[in-house]
């Protein structure tokens, strides 16, 4: 990890958490971003890469702003800033990587 107070952070506050069920929600959601692209991807503006980006960033404000929003009350200001920012770039790339896959289909 980029910031080791994280994962620490984050394994005493949730010592229930299953980390096989976090790589599993991942993939499936995942799997609905490209469903959702399959339907609004002719209105996303922009062209290639941009138009990934753009949808990873439409995304990431529906749907990532959320968690580091909550963990502002509750988190210590570094992390809630570290997923804000991670997610901010992981949301874009995988939207990128979204687009080149359905340009090959």
């Amino acid at each position: 990890m980029i910031y080791p107070a994280y994962s620490e952070w984050y394994m005493t506050m949730f010592t229930d958490m299953n980390m096989n069920m976090m790589w599993i929600s991942t993939i499936i959601f995942g799997i609905f971003m490209g469903l959702v692209y399959s339907v609004v991807g002719k209105a996303v503006p922009g062209k290639k890469c941009r138009k990934g980006f753009n949808y990873g960033l439409m995304v990431w404000l529906l749907a990532g702003l959320m968690w580091p929003l909550m963990s502002i009350g509750f988190a210590p200001f570094m992390i809630s800033m570290y997923d804000l920012i991670t997610g901010f770039i992981t949301y874009g790339l995988a939207g990128i990587a979204l687009v080149k896959v359905y340009e090959k289909l």
